[in-house]
C-alpha cells in the first residue's frame, strides 16, 4: 500500500506532548515547521493582530448571514418568483445525468471505474498536482456514490482507533489543496492502517475546494471504516453561496454539480466519538442546553438550513421552540459555536450558534463521559490551541489551512494514538508568508469595516462633541469605535495605524472620517455622492436584487424596477438609517448613456470604478514604502511564526507618515 501507513515521526517529549515530525524534502509553497510551537507564546502585539483577524472574520460571516436572510425574504415574498422552480431536481440528477453526459476520446484526463480503486484516487492526485480538471461525469458519478453513502450514516460516527496505531484528526482545510497534499505526503495516505478524520470546513475562501472536497469524498468511498468525515458550518448552501464555492463550481463545471454537493453536504455526520480514548470530535462547539450524545443521534440532521435555522430565526419562532427547533439549534450550535474565557454562554455575534466558557464544556463532557473535547472552526495562529489553556485541558482548537487567507498562521494537524498511556502530538506547517502581510490584511479588513459605518461613525462623534469643536477626545474616539462598530479590541494600539492624534490628545473626526469615503466621480457633486455613499454597503443585495428583478433576463433595469428594488431594500434597512427616497436622481447619476435603462453589468463596474476608496489608496501607498524599507534593508523578514516580523509601533509610523504624504 506504499506509503499508506505514513512516516514514522522523531519526537521528543514537551509537557506531555510530544514534538512533530521532523521535517523531510519540501515542496515548493510549503514547509514543515522544524519543532512545535506551544500556542502559549505568543506576544502581545500578536494577540492584538489575531483578536482583529477573528473579528473581522466573524463580522464578515454575520454580515453574510443578513446578506442571505435578505434574499430568502426575496425567494419567499416577491410575487413574480412564486412557484417557480430555482433549481434542477435532485431526483433528475441522481438518475439521470450520468446518462446525459458522453465521455469522448477527446479527454485525456483520469479515468475512474465505476467502484474506486485505490490507483484510481493516486492518479487523481497526480492529475491534480498537474492541474488537471476531472471530467464531469466522473465528478457526478463520485457524488451520485457519496450522496447514497452518507444517508446511510448516523449522527454521530462511533470509532475504535485500534487495531491502529493512531487516527489523525484534520481540521479546516477551505479549499487548500496544497496544504492537503502536504499532509498526505507527511502523514501518509489514509487507510485501515492510517485512519483519518476530517473535521468540517473543506470549502470556500481557498480556490481548490473542488478538488479538495472530491478527494475526501473518494477516500471516504475508498475506505469507509477509515476515513470519517464531519460537517462544517461551510458544508451548506447559503454559506457556500457567500464565501465562494458556487462560484468555483460554477466556473469549473456548472450549476448541476454545485446542487449535487450540497446534496451531499446535508448528510454529512455532525461529529466523530473516539470509543477507545473517549474524545469527541465535532466542527464548533458544545450546544446551550444540556444535552447527551444518545439525543444528538436522532436529530434529523438533513433538515438543517444554515439560513433558516440562525439565532434570528430561533428568536422570531418565540421563547418556547417545537422539538424541531430545538433539534435545528442544536446543529446550529455544533457547527457554528466558539469558546470564550467566561463561564456560561451567549449568543454568537456570528449571527449563529454561542460562545461558551468551560464551565458549559465541562458540563457536556461530564454527562457524556468524555475526556477531550477536539473542535475546528477557527484559525488559531500555530495551528492549534487549547481555549481553557493547556494546563485546564477539556478542549482543543485544531485549523488545518495554513497562511488562510493571508494570515501567516501555522496549520497542524492531531494524531491520536489507540494506546491510552500517550498523549496526542501535533505536525505543524506553514505556507511561506512574513507577519507584515498578515497586518496589511487586517488592516484593510478593519478600513472596510469603518468605511461601511462611516455614518453611524460620524452621528456617534457628533452626540459626543457637544461644543461643536469638531473634535473628541482620544478616550472618547477608542469608545465610540468599539461601541459602534461592536468591535472590543485593543483600539489604543490600533489608534495609531487608522487615525491621527493631536497634541492636546484629542481626534479630528471629520478629517479622520474623511480618509474613510467613496468618491463618486459625477458631475452634479455632493448630493450623488452622498447617495452612492449609502449604497456602498449594501453593494451586494443591490446586486441580487438586480439579477431578481430583471425578470425578462436582459441585463437591463428601468427606472420602475431601480424604484421596486430600493423599496426592498428600504425596507431591510435599520431604523435609524434614512431611506433611499429618489430612485430617479440615482438613474440619473449612474445612467452614462442617458436612455432611462441601465446595464446591470455596466452599472456595477461603474460602481466600483467611482466608488474608488481614498483609503486604500493610502495604504497602497504605505504598502509600497514597506516594501521599499524592506528592500532598503530597514525591515529584517522572519519565516517564524513566532517571532513578530514587523513591530506594530514600526508599521504604525509608516501608515503614518505614508498617510500625511498622501
Amino acid at each position: 500500500m506504499g506509503n499508506a501507513q505514513g512516516k514514522t515521526p522523531s519526537t521528543k517529549q514537551t509537557r506531555g506532548i510530544p514534538a512533530a515530525p521532523q521535517q523531510g524534502s519540501k515542496p515548493e509553497d510549503v514547509s514543515a515547521a522544524p519543532a512545535p510551537v506551544s500556542p502559549a507564546f505568543l506576544d502581545e502585539e500578536m494577540r492584538t493582530q489575531w483578536k482583529l483577524f477573528n473579528d473581522l472574520e466573524n463580522r464578515e460571516e454575520a454580515e453574510a448571514f443578513g446578506l442571505q436572510r435578505f434574499l430568502q425574504a426575496l425567494h419567499d415574498h416577491m410575487p413574480a418568483l412564486a412557484g417557480q422552480q430555482l433549481g434542477p431536481n435532485l431526483d433528475d440528477l441522481l438518475n439521470d445525468q450520468l446518462a446525459k453526459i458522453d465521455i469522448t476520446d477527446m479527454y485525456k484526463g483520469v479515468h475512474l471505474d465505476e467502484t474506486l480503486t485505490l490507483k484510481n484516487v493516486t492518479d487523481l492526485i497526480d492529475s491534480y498536482k498537474r492541474k488537471t480538471k476531472l471530467h464531469k461525469a466522473y465528478v457526478m458519478q463520485i457524488l451520485r456514490h457519496a450522496a447514497t453513502q452518507f444517508q446511510a450514516y448516523p449522527n454521530i460516527h462511533r470509532v475504535t482507533i485500534a487495531p491502529a496505531k493512531h487516527i489523525t484528526v484534520i481540521g479546516d482545510l477551505h479549499g487548500q489543496l496544497d496544504d492537503l497534499l502536504l499532509i498526505f505526503r507527511e502523514n501518509g495516505l489514509p487507510s485501515p492502517d492510517n485512519p483519518y478524520v476530517f473535521n468540517g470546513d473543506f470549502v470556500d475562501r481557498g480556490k481548490s475546494s473542488v478538488e479538495v472536497c472530491l478527494l475526501l469524498f473518494c477516500f471516504a468511498l475508498l475506505y469507509p471504516d477509515a476515513v470519517f468525515l464531519n460537517r462544517g458550518n461551510h458544508e451548506d448552501k447559503s454559506v457556500t453561496t457567500k464565501f465562494g464555492f458556487h462560484k468555483e463550481c460554477v466556473e469549473k463545471y456548472d450549476d448541476e454539480v454545485f446542487v449535487m454537493f450540497c446534496h451531499c453536504f446535508r448528510y454529512l455526520p455532525l461529529g466523530t466519538l473516539l470509543q477507545d480514548r473517549r474524545i469527541f470530535i465535532l466542527h464548533g462547539g458544545v450546544p446551550r442546553q444540556p444535552v447527551k450524545l444518545e439525543e444528538m443521534m436522532d436529530i434529523p440532521r438533513f433538515e438543517f438550513d444554515g439560513l433558516r435555522h440562525t439565532n434570528k430565526y430561533m428568536k422570531a419562532a418565540g421563547t418556547k421552540l417545537t422539538r424541531f427547533e430545538r433539534n435545528m439549534q442544536l446543529i446550529s450550535d455544533i457547527v457554528w459555536s466558539d469558546p470564550r474565557g467566561e463561564n456560561g454562554w451567549k449568543e454568537s455575534h456570528r449571527g449563529a450558534g454561542i460562545e461558551f466558557g468551560p464551565d458549559i464544556a465541562k458540563r457536556f463532557l461530564v454527562q457524556n463521559n468524555l475526556a477531550l473535547l477536539v473542535r475546528s472552526h477557527e484559525c488559531t495562529p500555530l495551528g492549534y490551541t487549547y481555549p481553557f489553556s493547556e494546563k485546564a485541558g477539556l478542549m482543543v482548537t485544531l485549523f488545518s489551512a495554513s497562511n488562510y487567507t493571508k494570515a501567516s498562521n501555522m496549520g497542524a494537524i492531531m494524531r491520536i494514538p489507540s494506546d491510552k498511556k500517550l498523549a496526542p502530538s501535533f505536525m505543524q506547517y506553514r505556507a511561506k508568508a512574513t507577519e507584515h502581510d498578515f497586518v496589511g490584511a487586517n488592516l484593510d479588513g478593519l478600513f472596510s469595516v469603518i468605511l461601511s459605518s462611516r455614518d453611524a461613525l460620524l452621528a456617534a462623534f457628533e452626540a459626543a462633541d457637544a461644543a461643536k469643536t469638531g473634535a473628541v477626545t482620544s478616550a472618547q474616539w477608542r469608545e465610540i469605535m468599539e461601541a459602534t462598530l461592536r468591535m472590543p479590541l485593543d483600539w489604543a494600539s490600533l489608534q495609531p495605524l487608522v487615525t491621527s492624534v493631536e497634541k492636546n490628545d484629542t481626534v479630528a473626526y471629520v478629517a479622520f472620517l474623511d480618509r474613510y469615503q467613496s468618491h463618486a466621480a459625477t458631475a452634479s457633486g455632493g448630493d450623488d455622492k452622498k447617495v452612492i455613499n449609502r449604497l456602498y454597503r449594501h453593494r451586494e443585495r443591490l446586486e441580487a436584487l438586480f439579477h431578481t428583478l430583471d425578470r425578462d433576463g436582459n441585463g437591463v433595469i428601468t427606472l420602475e424596477e431601480m424604484q421596486e428594488a430600493l423599496e426592498v431594500l428600504n425596507k431591510h434597512l435599520p431604523r435609524d438609517m434614512l431611506p433611499f427616497e429618489h430612485p430617479d436622481q440615482l438613474m440619473a447619476a449612474l445612467d452614462f448613456s442617458k436612455d432611462n435603462a441601465i446595464n446591470i453589468n455596466e452599472f456595477l463596474e461603474s460602481f466600483r470604478l467611482h466608488a474608488n476608496l481614498t483609503v486604500q489608496a493610502k495604504w497602497r501607498r504605505a504598502k509600497n514604502k514597506l516594501k521599499a524599507m524592506h528592500h532598503l534593508g530597514m525591515l529584517k523578514i522572519v519565516e517564524s511564526s513566532s517571532v513578530p516580523v514587523v513591530p506594530l509601533d514600526e508599521v504604525a509610523a509608516v501608515v503614518e507618515h505614508a498617510t500625511e504624504a498622501a
